[in-house]
């Protein structure tokens, strides 16, 4: 097993079929089970995100999706935050004007370049930014994390982007070496909300 904290990703490359289960603990307590039931006819990434399941318990959620195989960069866009704030997504280009809102639970194909991504409150504040340099065949991952516990430790509401691309990869425009491999790659990010402790 791996180890892995909060908000914490990796890549971990494994061999999945239909029935194999992914356990998850905190400690030496049992948290949760995924359990692959369908698989792709070809090669794939896998995210899985792992959350608590709301903000009074312990217990876990999953949320996960197959990345397709496409020459634009893909970025999921999800909402692993539990609590009571509401955050609206947002992505521009920065060599130019364009600016769009996105929706989280999605997935958006994006041209190779570099972005500003950002959360906006409900009354249009910046919560929180970063910078994503998209490269094609890539797979990314733009997830708001944290929790607002009613039991338990709170975590911040943060913006995670994952995997992180180097600027200087868009010179080769080569995409990490993983994307390459011939297994059925699982993609596993865990978001802040699944620090139980």
């Amino acid at each position: 097993g791996a180890l892995l904290v909060r908000p914490e990703c990796a890549d971990f490359d494994a061999e999945l079929t239909v029935g194999d289960r992914l356990e998850f603990s905190m400690g030496s307590t049992g948290a949760g089970t995924f359990e692959i039931t369908d698989s792709p006819m070809h090669e794939a990434v896998l995210l899985l995100v792992v959350t608590r399941h709301d903000t009074l318990s312990t217990a876990m959620s999953f949320q996960s999706h197959i990345f397709a195989h496409v020459l634009n960069a893909q970025i999921a866009v999800i909402d692993a935050y539990r609590g009571h704030r509401h955050a609206t997504p947002k992505i521009s280009s920065k060599k130019g004007s364009e600016s769009e809102e996105l929706r989280f639970e999605s997935v958006v194909a994006l041209n190779q370049g570099i972005y500003d991504v950002e959360l906006l409150g409900s009354n249009g504040e910046s919560m929180a930014k970063a910078d994503l340099v998209a490269l094609n065949r890539e797979s990314y991952i733009m997830m708001r994390v944290g929790v607002d516990a009613q039991a338990g430790p709170s975590y911040k509401e943060e913006l995670v982007i994952w995997p992180r691309s180097s600027v200087l990869s868009l010179m080769s425009a080569a995409p990490r070496s993983c994307q390459a491999l011939g297994v059925w790659a699982a993609l596993l990010s865990v978001a802040a909300a699944c620090a139980l402790h």
